[in-house]
């Protein structure tokens, strides 16, 4: 009996959880990607299953701060100058969706895709027999020198406990109990005891991965450059080295997914935020059993098995400037004042590239236009975390299944 087929456009987490999961409901299934999996956006991430992490990035009174921040060397957020006139459209929309009432609304439709991220990751490892000690369930700490600026973060204190997100407020001895490592200026802290962590990114994905070829799944380590549409939808797919039928397509190119979309689907203000990270060798003194976020000079310090990965800053600059690690090697030099023991060398210097929504929601769920085209792209900070659940709501739409959770404020067509 022929099986159903469906081309996956991208072979990072969001793709090769998607194309594993519907390869499990009976579908046969071909990669398309010319990368290794896993080896771009999500590979350099902090590994963080942030299902905690529900609050948008747009916030009430940003829009106060945004010129200081954009011009101070040390802003966690950069607009290259090279790039300004491309990105003001997307910071426009962006600024837009910060509001109150618009905030407290996005963090509810996250919240529902976060409350199921963890436990569908867990769910997905079982059925495959994936190790499950690659997820650590340690929580996360957000650290503080100044305890008073917790105050600030009253609205998001209130936006947590409406979607039931545990959070505790930590004095300065009982951050030290969590992490006795790092520096005596901590005074305070934020501990989100729920999320997890990949103990290193891509091992997931390749994980995901070897499974889905065990089980037949294809891999053409092709790059996608168009599609021939007919009447009803996709009928071939046009890659750098040759043309394919397709019966049904899934876009999941992540920060490549707009070409595919205006022309599966319609336009949709997907941009790029470049994120880095700086890895450093263990050494015997260092002392980290969880991702500390320094929630003052925004960034992460986060244990992995190839060493500390200290990841930095959002940068609006598309997906063709060379990268800037000016600010990231700045905020080297502090980490290591913050983390005892962190004298190791440094052993890879990385930039990727976010796929991010002004609205901070991603697209997941089927083209208005053809039937036979479907969308997993657009998860911004939250690829990695979301991953798993959204595969899950792709194969329910794909199957016409009832959705467990509600798809419709996540749907394309919010944007027209």
């Amino acid at each position: 009996m022929h099986k159903s087929e469906i081309a996956v456009v991208g072979a990072g987490i969001v793709g090769v959880c998607c194309a594993l999961q519907l390869q499990s409901n009976g579908y046969q299934v071909t990669l398309y990607d010319s990368r290794e999996p896993g080896t771009a956006t999500s590979y350099g991430n902090a590994g963080i299953i942030a299902d905690s992490l529900i609050m948008p990035y747009s916030v009430p009174g940003l829009w106060k701060k945004l010129p200081a921040m954009i011009l101070s060397p040390d802003s966690p957020l950069k607009i290259r100058w090279a790039y300004l006139h491309r990105a003001l459209p997307w910071v426009a929309r962006f600024l837009a969706e910060g509001t109150e009432k618009r905030a407290l609304e996005v963090a509810s439709e996250i919240a529902s895709l976060g409350k199921r991220s963890q436990s569908a990751h867990r769910h997905l490892m079982r059925q495959h027999n994936i190790d499950a000690s690659l997820i650590r369930s340690n929580g996360v700490l957000k650290a503080y020198r100044d305890a008073t600026l917790i105050e600030n973060n009253k609205f998001e204190h209130e936006c947590l406990a409406q979607n039931g997100v545990p959070l505790e407020v930590l004095n300065s001895d009982e951050l030290r109990q969590l992490e006795p490592g790092i520096s005596h200026e901590f005074t305070a802290g934020e501990f989100l005891p729920e999320m997890g962590q990949v103990v290193q990114s891509i091992r997931l994905t390749e994980a995901y991965y070897d499974v889905f070829c065990q089980l037949g799944g294809r891999h053409k380590r092709e790059s996608v450059r168009d599609f021939e549409v007919g009447l009803d939808g996709p009928n071939r797919v046009h890659t750098d080295l040759g043309i394919y039928p397709v019966e049904q397509v899934l876009i999941a190119a992540g920060a490549w997914s707009r070409p595919f979309a205006r022309v599966l689907g319609g336009d949709v203000p997907l941009d790029t935020e470049r994120g880095y990270h700086i890895n450093v060798n263990w050494t015997d003194e260092v002392i980290l059993h969880r991702p500390v976020v320094d929630a003052e000079r925004y960034y992460v310090m986060a244990p992995m098995t190839d060493g500390v990965r200290i990841t930095t800053g959002t940068e609006l600059g598309g997906l063709h400037l060379k990268p800037d690690f000016s600010r990231p090697r700045r905020i080297l030099a502090q980490a290591r004042n913050s983390l005892s023991g962190l004298t190791g060398e440094v052993n890879r210097e990385w930039m990727g590239y976010r796929p991010s929504i002004p609205d901070s929601k991603p697209i997941i769920g089927r083209s208005p236009k053809f039937n036979n085209v479907f969308f997993a792209f657009g998860h911004g900070h939250l690829g990695l975390t979301q991953a798993a659940i959204t595969a899950e709501l792709i194969t329910q739409i794909v199957t016409n299944s009832p959705p467990s959770i509600d798809v419709g404020p996540f749907s394309i067509e919010r944007f027209f």
